[in-house]
Parts: C-alpha cells; structure tokens; sequence
C-alpha cells in the first residue's frame, strides 16, 4: 500500500541532516519546525507543521486543509465504492432443500433460510 503523502508537504521540505524536522518554504519563512522526538520516527507527524502554518501563514493553511479535506472525501467515496455488499435473496429451490412442512407452498421456512446463509449457499 502506498504512504500517503500530506498536502502540507507542498508548504515544507524535510531538513536533510535531521529527519525529525522540516522547514517551512512559505515566501521565504525558513523556519525550523520539529516534527516529533529526534531518532524516533513513529513519533513524527504533520500536526506542528498545520500549527506552524496556521499562525504564521493563514492563507496556506487554508489551502492545505482544504486540500486534506478533499482527499478525505476523495478516500471515503472510493471507499463506498470498493465495499462488499451483501444482498440477502431468499434461496432457490434447487438449492436448499425445502422442509417438510413447506412442500405446498414451495417456500423455505426462516430457519432453512438461515441455515442457507450460514452454510454460504446465498451469497453476495
């Protein structure tokens, strides 16, 4: 699965000799902002970078939430896409047998019904 990358990433650029800081490259600001404690990497993240942006740069913190938004919404909408969804049916007669009470009406009772779908004979 692909990292997935912050739109406040456009705004910073890591610092090559420390990993555990990036540096802001909005109109020239160069500051210096850590990203978690240094050599310990699942602590790095983007929230003091949004901080960072939301004091000194209100404009592009703007941009990059409403970039992250839009990705979010983006995510969720590919989500509902790609889930399974399951649609019970009630179950063919050439498929599960018929209980003995049922034969007039030719229609399986509740319990052979789920009996049906917990043996996997109706599916998606």
């Amino acid at each position: 699965m692909a990292r997935k990358v912050s739109p406040v990433w456009d705004f910073f650029m890591k610092n090559e000799q420390d990993a555990s800081v990036a540096i802001c490259k909005v109109d020239g600001c160069s500051t210096s902002i850590s990203r978690g404690r240094k050599g310990h990497p699942k602590t790095y993240g983007t929230g003091p970078l949004f901080g960072h942006l939301q004091s000194k740069h209100p404009a592009a913190f703007k941009e990059a939430k409403m970039a992250q938004e839009s990705e979010i919404n983006r995510r969720k909408e590919s989500k509902k896409t790609k889930a399974d969804i399951y649609v019970i049916q009630p179950p063919r007669q050439d498929e599960v047998p018929v209980a003995s009470g049922d034969k007039d009406s030719g229609h399986p009772t509740i319990a052979t019904q789920v009996r049906a779908l917990n043996r996997g004979w109706v599916g998606k």
